[in-house]
C-alpha cells in the first residue's frame, strides 16, 4: 500500500487493478511517458526483485534514465 493508499495488483493474462477496479494502459508512446519504479525498501527481497525488473524493463527501452529529486 502506497502513502496514498493506493494497491496495485497486476498478473499476467488476469489483468492489472487499482483497488480492485480494473485499470489499463493508456496508448501513449513510451519517448511521452512517464514511468515510474517502487520498491519495499524495509524488505530486502522484495526490493531487490523491484529493482531487478526495472532493469530488465530499460534494457528494452531506449530512452534516458532522468533522476528526479524526492521531497
Amino acid at each position: 500500500m502506497t502513502m496514498n493508499n493506493e494497491m496495485f495488483l497486476a498478473e499476467k493474462g488476469k489483468g492489472a487493478f487499482l483497488n480492485g477496479q480494473k485499470i489499463q494502459v493508456s496508448d501513449v508512446d513510451f519517448s511521452h511517458a512517464l514511468v515510474g519504479v517502487g520498491t519495499a525498501p524495509y524488505q530486502e527481497e522484495l526490493s531487490g526483485k523491484s529493482m531487478e525488473l526495472a532493469l530488465a524493463f530499460n534494457r528494452r527501452m531506449t530512452w534516458r534514465w532522468r533522476l528526479l529529486p524526492l521531497g
